[in-house]
């Protein structure tokens, strides 16, 4: 699923929320892309909106930078390089926390979700999804967090803000999924088609297509995963696995300026 609307001047195409590039001049830059970019840029907003720290999120520095790019980026926004207590001077944390600043001040809207969330379930032991009210998860152990905690408690209850503020996305994201495959089965029963809904895997819908029905099956798609009325509308991402070369995630896409030549071409 990509969101459809984002306020950002330059992009006004529908893009996946977690497809970020590094920020630039202090503004988030979000691009879609596809293959080995997609995944490249697809940790940062996914990693800081379920609140990722600087320190744990440097590895994605790390692992996907070069040194001339990290060297580039430090003088272009005068940054003093963090140095360590062994006196390592770390470059992938002191980018790690610039990105981490801009993202925040960009987004200022999330560290205030965080603490609400954070402050409920503190008071409560349990979170509801603030998209489906009624959708709870129990998390009895946020009622006992005080200010004097051991590493290990402090790294645990790391791991319960993360549940609080992941809870309302992904619990969201279920009932979503949920009701696109219903509306799909009952529409394929309606038309008679020979095509098969199978199940889900994470946020996406697989089905087996009957050559003749791919034109049907994408617009059955297209229509039961779009219909839902959120403040952020939601666009369907399809894509068409043809063969053990081009696989479920690996397909090809297709949309509506395409949909007729793949229907001739593999119909």
């Amino acid at each position: 699923m990509k969101i459809k609307k984002i306020n950002i001047k330059k992009y006004s195409a529908p893009i996946p929320v977690y497809c970020l590039n590094e920020p630039i001049n202090n503004e988030i830059l979000l691009v879609g892309n596809s293959g080995s970019k997609y995944a490249s840029y697809q940790t940062t907003n996914l990693a800081f909106s379920f609140c990722q720290s600087p320190f744990s999120f440097q590895t994605v520095i790390r692992d996907n930078w070069s040194e001339e790019r990290k060297n580039k980026y430090i003088k272009e926004n005068s940054l003093e390089v963090i140095k360590e207590k062994n006196g390592f001077k770390n470059k992938n944390l002191t980018i790690a926390t610039e990105i981490h600043k801009k993202f925040f001040n960009t987004y200022k809207g999330l560290p205030i979700y965080f603490e609400k969330m954070w402050s409920f379930a503190k008071q409560n032991g349990y979170i509801d999804c603030p998209i489906f009210p009624g959708l709870r998860r129990h998390v009895p152990e946020m009622l006992q967090i005080g200010s004097n905690l051991s590493k290990e408690k402090q790294s645990h209850y790391s791991t319960l803000h993360n549940i609080c503020v992941n809870t309302g996305a992904q619990g969201g994201e279920v009932i979503i999924v949920d009701k696109a495959m219903i509306m799909i089965q009952e529409r394929i029963d309606q038309l008679n088609l020979k095509s098969i809904l199978i199940g889900t895997i994470h946020d996406s819908i697989i089905c087996y297509c009957y050559k003749k029905e791919i034109k049907e099956m994408f617009n059955i798609l297209k229509e039961c995963m779009e219909v839902f009325d959120y403040n952020i509308p939601i666009v369907s991402e399809i894509d068409l696995g043809i063969d053990k070369d081009h696989p479920w995630g690996f397909g090809i896409e297709v949309n509506e300026k395409n949909i007729e030549d793949i229907s001739k071409n593999y119909g």
